[in-house]
C-alpha cells in the first residue's frame, strides 16, 4: 500500500470517527429504553439456556427413575418368592401349610404396625414452616410502617434451625 493510500484510509476512518462523534445523541430516556430492551433479551436468551439445560437434564431424570422403578418392581416380585419360601420353609419344619401361611402374614402385619408407628412419630414432629411465616408477618409490618427491622444475625438463626433439628445448640 503507498503513502497516499495509507493517507486516504487514514483520514477516511477520522471522518468516520467524527461523524459517529458527531451524530445525533440520544437522550436519557432512549438509553434507558435501550438498555431495558437489551437487558430483557439478555435475560430472555439465559431463560431459553436454562431451559434447554433442564430439558436435558429432565430427560435423564426420567430415564434414571424409570430404571430405579424397574429394580423396585423385580425386588417386590422377588419379596413374594422369599415370602413364599418362608411359607414353605415353615411347612418343611412340621406346620401345616395354611399355618406356616398365616404365620407369615401375622409376622407381616406386625412389620407393618412397626413401621406404621414409626411414620407416626415422624409425622407429629412435622410442624409449619413457623420461621417463615413469622418473618412474612414482619415484613409486612415493616413495609406498612408498623414495625421495624429484626435485629437477629444470620449465625442466631443459624443456631435456632440447628437446635430445633438435632435438640443442642451448634458447636
Amino acid at each position: 500500500m503507498s503513502f497516499a493510500q495509507n493517507t486516504k484510509n487514514s483520514s477516511s476512518r477520522e471522518d468516520q470517527q467524527r461523524a459517529d462523534f458527531a451524530a445525533p445523541k440520544r437522550s436519557v430516556g432512549e438509553l434507558v429504553t435501550g438498555i431495558v430492551a437489551e437487558l430483557g433479551g439478555i435475560v430472555q436468551r439465559q431463560i431459553d439456556l436454562a431451559k434447554a439445560e433442564l430439558k436435558t437434564a429432565a430427560i435423564k431424570g426420567g430415564i434414571g427413575a424409570a430404571g430405579f422403578i424397574a429394580a423396585g418392581l423385580f425386588l417386590f416380585f422377588a419379596l413374594i418368592m422369599l415370602l413364599f419360601a418362608g411359607a414353605y420353609g415353615f411347612v418343611a419344619a412340621g406346620l401345616p401349610a395354611w399355618g406356616a401361611f398365616l404365620l407369615v402374614a401375622g409376622i407381616l402385619i406386625v412389620i407393618a404396625i412397626i413401621v406404621a408407628v414409626v411414620g407416626l412419630i415422624f409425622f407429629k414432629k412435622v410442624r409449619g414452616p413457623e420461621r417463615t411465616i413469622a418473618q412474612a408477618q414482619r415484613t409486612i409490618k415493616v413495609v406498612q410502617g408498623k414495625g421495624h427491622l429484626p435485629t437477629t444475625t444470620k449465625a442466631e438463626e443459624y443456631n435456632e434451625v440447628y437446635k430445633d433439628l438435632y435438640g443442642t445448640d451448634a458447636k
